[in-house]
C-alpha cells in the first residue's frame, strides 16, 4: 500500500466515523501533486467519489482517463505550467 493510499483510507475512515456524509456527494480536490492524489482517490474509491477538481496537474502517469472514469473531472492549469502538456 502506498503512502497516498494509506492517507486516503485514513481520511475516509475518520470522516465517515465523525460526520454524517452523503456518499453520493463526495468530491476531492488538489493542486499539483495533490491533484494526482485526488484522482488516485477517485479510482481507489470508484463509485463513491462524485467528482474531482484537479488544479495544476491531472491524472497520475499510471492512470489513463477514459469515458469509463468513475467520476466527473474539472481540471484547470495555466498555459505556462509544466504540467500543461
Amino acid at each position: 500500500m502506498t503512502i497516498a493510499s494509506a492517507a486516503i483510507n485514513a481520511v475516509w475512515k475518520d470522516t465517515h466515523a465523525r460526520f454524517n456524509i452523503d456518499d453520493s456527494r463526495i468530491y476531492a480536490a488538489g493542486f499539483s501533486g495533490g491533484a494526482r492524489v485526488a484522482c488516485q482517490f477517485g479510482f481507489a474509491l470508484a463509485g463513491k467519489i462524485a467528482g474531482i477538481v484537479a488544479c495544476g496537474a491531472g491524472f497520475p502517469t499510471n492512470i489513463t482517463p477514459s469515458r469509463s472514469t468513475p467520476f466527473v473531472v474539472f481540471s484547470t492549469v495555466g498555459n505556462a505550467d509544466f504540467n500543461y502538456p
